[in-house]
């Protein structure tokens, strides 16, 4: 039998290019983020982890992923394969 696990996604802030905050997103959240800079070729913006700052290119690409940020599907795909 299996359960219904309710996975709680952390939260990160994600600042303009003005290093306003702007909200926090989840790793869902963040595709839908690079997604827009991409199709909008905006520049400037950037996520905050354990005060590490994580620039997002004008293709939605990011500079870095430090260990821990916005792996949790990675970790459930890799148990899964």
């Amino acid at each position: 039998m299996v359960k219904i696990n309710k996975i709680i996604l952390p939260e990160y802030e994600v600042f303009d290019p003005n290093n306003n905050s702007i909200g926090f997103v989840n790793e869902i959240d963040i595709l839908d983020l690079r997604l827009q800079i991409r199709e909008n070729n905006l520049e400037g913006y950037y996520i905050k982890f354990n005060n590490i700052i994580i620039r997002i290119d004008n293709e939605g690409g990011l500079e870095n992923y430090p260990d821990g940020f916005c792996d949790i599907a990675e970790n459930y795909l890799n148990k899964l394969f």
